[in-house]
């Protein structure tokens, strides 16, 4: 039986553990990444969350992983409105970073824009999926390929 107000089952999700490796939240707005993080936690899909309040941190974690070999994220959920380095400079970045795998990676924006001209102006890049704030659950997760 699901709870009130769902249209999935939180268990049949929870049962698909760990199909993405890890999962980087880019976004400046502390309680997104908080629910965000909780919804991802809850979901089992993913065995490692990092969470970034700038682009320009974001840039700096997968750096570090780069040169410490470790596992780059799968994928990123990224703001664009942010202070300091925005959502378009982030990705301009890190197209110019030349990671390993980078085709792989799946990023999914995820912002509070309603601007025509911000869809536009990610033509010039590799995006998986442009979502709304707030976003549901379900709606989330089949953005990075886990349905619901």
């Amino acid at each position: 039986m699901q709870p009130a107000g769902l249209s999935y089952d939180p268990l049949s999700i929870m049962r698909t553990t760990n199909k993405i490796k890890k999962i980087l939240l880019v976004d400046d707005d502390c309680m997104f990444i908080l629910i965000h993080r909780r919804m991802l936690e809850l979901s089992g899909i993913t065995a490692e969350i990092q969470t970034a309040s700038s682009g320009t941190q974001a840039l700096e974690l997968l750096q570090h992983s780069r040169k410490g070999n470790n596992e780059l994220p799968d994928v990123i959920l990224l703001d664009l409105t942010m202070p300091g380095m925005d959502g378009f400079e982030f990705l301009a970045n890190l197209e110019r970073l030349d990671l390993p795998n980078a085709e792989d990676m799946k990023v999914v924006i995820v912002t509070s824009s309603a601007d025509p001209r911000d869809k536009d102006r990610l033509n010039s890049f590799k995006i998986e999926h442009y979502l709304q704030k707030p976003v549901a659950c379900e709606v989330l997760l089949d953005s990075i390929g886990i349905s619901a």
